[in-house]
């Protein structure tokens, strides 16, 4: 069901038609979304059935999942901020650098990966699919709900000046490039409460200061209306028009006509919030959205006749079923007749007495039905409902409401298992350090209560934490290599839950002994548009130090992450041709923490702007030896581009990376991909092993 929180606020055409300079008619509503299906976070599964971000890469949207989050109004992890209408709205920070506690967890990349409008790989499951492609008009219409959050002044130095957010990112032609997409900024303005937006291209930007007071901690709406002038991308085929606060687009607005060179002759997709053109917040900084829509064309009017709200609902009644473990509360009623009635949205509390939400914007939204007599949503707690029902029409008019309570007794509710969650020193999967210890926190709720919370590391230890519902646990003994440390707590019915953190420890006397920069002299690394497997030589001369033990690193694109996998270090066989190792030393790398047993399929995510270390693998490396390091891009990377006396040696699109000795490869003169540092340490401690294959 695709559940419409709020009444079409209709925009006035007569007012449009002027600027557009010609007939349009009206459009149709294809993209209606509010976030209130939330199901909550579900893996690589998609979060709600009608959610309508997603991405073609699991890295990408890993991101998305780290960067972004539904949240319920009065949320005190979020300030206690409320929903534009309905229960739910959507939360992303920029800032990468600490736990934003809204999210529940650490931004992984500035790009969030939030593209609308195809029907993605990621995420899987029921989820919105609904085609750009498809939009018949020449006239897309996109406008939602914003509110800036954190820190939006001049402590954020490097966002000053020209460095604008990519707010709206329409994309036409083949969907890829900038040389395909027309764009609405929102630039920082500093200390200054009024933004600036920026509408452009390729062709460049215009700047246009909005009279608003964007940082008062309101909702402000934005409208964008987009005319693809003509077919063949000649000069200035793209028209832009925006209004800030003007949900109806009645007033002036922002216009300008660009040149976008590979528009096409469809829309493709939408991408909103996407970064900030290579530059990245110091702190805190982030958007709310709700109310999403998109139109192909422009937005229908709306007729209030019979002015005001239908009437309300009659023989109002509510009970509670069980199915599946499950408790849900089926509220049914008799509509009105009025002839302008559209449908009815059915409202709760369970705390006071006689507490009935008042309006439509009050309390939890249990479900909202076009036309029908009957609705069942999901409840998880005991207690009295204090149930209302809100009839309303096309133009947003809702009625005082119909009331009804229904008790639901304890034993109604199943006992759900615990939960338990790491949040430091990172509530991410894995954390490298070189101490010989760490402290480790968190929290855990239950809704029978918690009796207990402990706590193992694989390698050796375990006990009580200190706390239940927040918890601690001080100086962990740690060994070098991978310390996989699982922390369990109990229920007072004795049902446990867990969550893992691996710790990758690293000996403090590791020392890099080769460079990709110092190899080839260059520092600017560019964005890749290759999936190949590579076989990267390390130059002798450029191998510093030596070890018996060495850790390999993958350089970040500028935008968006990239996978990696199949990694391995050999010795070059001098004697034998290009490509060639000596097979003997040919050795698997591993990553967070994973065995060899899963290295062919478990790669490694490497975070856009920063560097992807491994684990730390049994391997002689000696300074003024040559070496080849070998791996598969499963996407687009990063490179470096040297003089062409020094290559490297790849196939295209083909997995070779488990071949120990290569035949049949490409050379690439002047280029060197993804491979970044390689470091070295002596030592006798523990390392994960790491089983060669049978010599091919």
């Amino acid at each position: 069901m695709n559940i419409n929180k709020t009444p079409i606020l209709l925009i006035v055409v007569t007012s449009l038609l002027f600027v557009l300079c010609g007939s349009v008619s009206a459009g149709t509503k294809v993209i209606d979304y509010g976030f209130e299906d939330w199901t909550g976070d579900n893996g690589n599964v998609s979060p709600a059935p009608n959610y309508i971000f997603g991405t073609s890469y699991e890295g990408y949207w890993t991101n998305h999942r780290n960067g972004t989050e539904v949240v319920a109004s009065g949320d005190n992890n979020c300030g206690g901020r409320t929903a534009r209408s309905g229960n739910y709205y959507w939360h992303h920070n920029f800032y990468t650098g600490a736990v934003d506690d809204c999210l529940g967890t650490q931004p992984t990349s500035l790009n969030s990966a939030n593209n609308i409008g195809k029907d993605y790989s990621f995420p899987t499951g029921e989820k919105n699919t609904f085609s750009l492609s498809s939009i018949q008009s020449n006239i897309i219409t996109i406008r939602f709900y914003f509110r800036v959050t954190g820190d939006w002044s001049s402590n954020q130095t490097d966002l000053d000046g020209g460095a604008g957010l990519k707010f709206i990112r329409l994309y036409g032609g083949d969907g890829a490039g900038d040389d395909s997409s027309m764009l609405l900024k929102i630039l920082n303005t500093g200390d200054s409460s009024t933004p600036e937006f920026a509408i452009g291209a390729l062709s460049g930007y215009t700047f246009y200061n909005i009279p608003i007071n964007w940082q008062d901690g309101n909702w402000h709406s934005v409208t964008m209306i987009t005319t693809r002038n003509n077919d063949t991308n000649s000069g200035n085929n793209i028209t832009i028009q925006f209004w800030v606060d003007d949900w109806d687009g009645t007033g002036t607005g922002y216009t300008r006509s660009i040149n976008v060179a590979d528009a096409g002759s469809s829309y493709d997709h939408i991408a909103v919030m996407t970064n900030w053109s290579n530059r990245v917040p110091v702190n805190d900084l982030g958007l709310d959205m709700d109310d999403f829509e998109v139109w192909d064309g422009l937005p229908t009017s709306c007729v209030d006749v019979p002015a005001g709200p239908p009437g309300d609902v009659t023989n109002e009644s509510a009970s509670y079923l069980t199915q599946n473990d499950l408790v849900y509360i089926n509220a049914a009623w008799t509509n009105p007749s009025d002839a302008d009635f559209k449908g009815t949205m059915v409202r709760y509390n369970i705390s006071g007495s006689e507490n009935y939400p008042q309006v439509h914007t009050e309390g939890t939204l249990g479900v909202d039905v076009i036309g029908g007599t009957e609705g069942t949503f999901n409840i998880t707690s005991p207690g009295m409902y204090w149930i209302s029902y809100f009839t309303y029409d096309e133009c947003g008019n809702y009625s005082q409401t119909a009331h009804v309570s229904l008790e639901v007794p304890v034993g109604v509710i199943p006992d759900s298992s615990p939960v338990v969650t790491i949040t430091q020193p990172t509530s991410g999967d894995s954390y490298t350090s070189s101490g010989s210890s760490i402290n480790i926190s968190g929290t855990a709720s239950d809704d029978s209560g918690v009796t207990s919370v402990s706590w193992e590391n694989n390698r050796g230890g375990g006990g009580d934490a200190s706390g239940t519902t927040s918890w601690s646990v001080t100086n962990i003994a740690l060994f070098d290599g991978v310390n996989i440390i699982t922390v369990t707590t109990t229920d007072t019915n004795n049902q446990t839950s867990t969550d893992v953190i691996t710790v990758n420890v690293t000996a403090s006397d590791v020392v890099q002994t080769w460079g990709a920069e110092e190899q080839t002299g260059q520092t600017g690394w560019s964005d890749s548009s290759a999936t190949w497997c590579v076989r990267v030589p390390l130059i002798g001369s450029s191998v510093m130090n030596s070890g018996n033990q060495v850790k390999i690193s993958f350089k970040g694109r500028a935008s968006g992450d990239y996978r990696v996998r199949k990694a391995s270090i050999a010795e070059r066989d001098t004697n034998g041709g290009l490509g060639a190792v000596v097979d003997s030393t040919w050795t698997r790398v591993t990553f967070d923490g994973n065995s060899a047993d899963v290295w062919s399929t478990n790669g490694a995510l490497v975070p856009e702007g920063g560097e992807k270390i491994s684990d730390p693998v049994s391997f002689d490396i000696q300074s003024g030896k040559e070496y080849y390091v070998t791996f598969m891009l499963e996407s687009p990377s990063s490179y470096l581009s040297p003089s062409t006396d020094q290559s490297e040696l790849y196939y295209d699109g083909i997995d070779h990376s488990d071949d120990i000795d290569w035949t049949g490869y490409s050379v690439r003169y002047g280029r060197l991909h993804a491979l970044y540092k390689v470091y070295a340490t002596s030592c006798d401690t523990y390392v994960a092993p790491v089983t060669n294959p049978e010599i091919r």
